[in-house]
């Protein structure tokens, strides 16, 4: 893709520059000469050989490629006429069918010292935990009593501040019924003032009665004898009293 306007043999952009690096890798050739049983196993025993490369100048890792037989085929499983020596061995190349979970094996990620790790971890978080566990248990009990005992308290208080309400309005009913029967009693002892008041009335008007029937009689007298005496000074007298209040 050529820009428009430009020939096809423009040059655009310039070689980069780059700094001249020299491999850190050692030279192959100084390297000392590998053994078969080397170049079959590696370096270590072969429980080890896919653990460690067999290249000194590359950094150990936990696995590394694969060896297989050409010849075997990698779809299926071993021949059924296994030799019974490969049972005491693990073969990279051919396993047997009962050792389905050995090549597996081989190719852990982890030590044996990270799963301690590991293990020792979890230990004290499970510590922590249960530590907390009953941090959290004894103060719920604390808090738990110390409501039982607010509640306790404050319910005898009301129970006490109750009784003495209870006491009171029985002391003011029994004050109102004192003050009623009093009442009463002074209601009964009206009635029966008012009841002697009229029969004293009743008689008193027949004693006026009588009084002005006298002077009724008087006024009939005839010459000397309409004097004006004691006798109708006080009849006059019984009569203002009575009409009088």
């Amino acid at each position: 893709m050529e820009f428009l306007g430009h020939s096809p043999t423009a040059v655009y952009l310039g070689a980069a520059r780059r700094q001249n690096e020299t491999s850190k890798l050692p030279n192959i050739a100084s390297l000392p000469p590998v053994s078969n049983d080397q170049q079959k196993y590696g370096q270590f025993d072969y429980p080890f050989s896919r653990a460690l490369t067999t290249l000194g100048y590359t950094p150990a890792k936990f696995y590394t490629s694969a060896k297989f037989d050409p010849n075997s085929s990698l779809t299926g499983s071993s021949p059924a006429n296994v030799d019974t020596s490969n049972l005491s061995t693990l073969s990279g190349i051919r396993v047997p069918p009962i050792y389905s979970a050995a090549r597996n094996a081989l190719y852990t990620r982890y030590t044996q010292k990270n799963w301690y790790e590991n293990y020792q971890r979890l230990l004290h978080a499970n510590d922590r935990a249960l530590k907390d566990s009953e941090n959290l248990l004894y103060e719920s009990g604390r808090r738990i009593n110390e409501e039982i005992a607010l509640t306790k308290a404050n319910q005898d208080e009301a129970t006490r501040k109750l009784g003495d309400r209870i006491c009171d309005i029985n002391y003011w009913i029994n004050e109102l019924e004192d003050e009623i029967d009093k009442m009463v009693k002074e209601n009964n002892d009206l009635n029966r003032t008012k009841r002697i008041a009229e029969k004293l009335l009743t008689e008193t008007e027949n004693q006026l009665h009588i009084a002005q029937e006298c002077l009724y009689n008087r006024e009939k007298r005839q010459g000397i004898d309409l004097v004006h005496d004691n006798v109708e000074k006080k009849m006059v007298q019984v009569s203002l009293q009575m009409y009088l209040p």
